[in-house]
């Protein structure tokens, strides 16, 4: 007893170009599918829908990038937003501006380390993810900060003495401010 195959194509709902032929197992349209297995031609669509919807291939290739990196997305699962891991700052994927989350990741070994804000993000990106240039940055604003400390608690006549006596280091500073 021989057991019949079943049909591959079928009659069907027509398909957007009005073809009514129709595959049995994807249900997709006979005509169109045999048309799309030109891949210069498809290659060719490709690409042309690609540089007229050029934000979309971005957005699909951050998605692929972050997922692959086991990135979670901005908004948990529980429906509340991330916060910047520096700053602690409700980020907002509907804004451009600074709430915006920021997909942190190592640039050596592409590695996703956290969500920050785009102000941090850019940050790090400007001292180059180098934590010495940061701490250099930080011990920068801190003696800055001592300075303008210092002068403020300058009173005249209070035994600091003028500049250059044994109260002060060699940046300036009052030697009894600095911890």
């Amino acid at each position: 007893m021989r057991v019949e195959k079943p049909a591959e194509i079928f009659i069907g709902k027509p398909c957007p170009k009005g073809h009514t032929l129709r595959l049995v197992r994807s249900r997709k349209c006979a005509v169109c599918k045999r048309a799309s297995n030109n891949t210069d031609t498809v290659k060719e669509a490709r690409r042309k829908w690609a540089r007229e919807h050029p934000e979309v291939g971005r957005k699909a290739a951050r998605k692929s990038t972050r997922k692959s990196n086991g990135a979670s997305n901005p908004t948990s699962e529980s429906g509340h937003g991330q916060y910047c891991a520096i700053c602690g700052l409700l980020l907002d994927e509907s804004t451009r501006d600074f709430n915006a989350p920021a997909y942190d990741h190592d640039h050596t070994t592409g590695v996703f380390r956290g969500w920050l804000c785009k102000r941090h993000n850019l940050g790090l990106s400007y001292f180059e993810d180098n934590p010495k240039l940061l701490r250099k940055a930080a011990d920068y604003l801190e003696a800055f900060q001592l300075r303008q400390t210092a002068s403020v608690c300058q009173v005249p006549g209070a035994g600091m003495g003028p500049a250059g006596s044994d109260n002060e280091n060699k940046d300036g500073l009052a030697t009894h401010l600095k911890s």
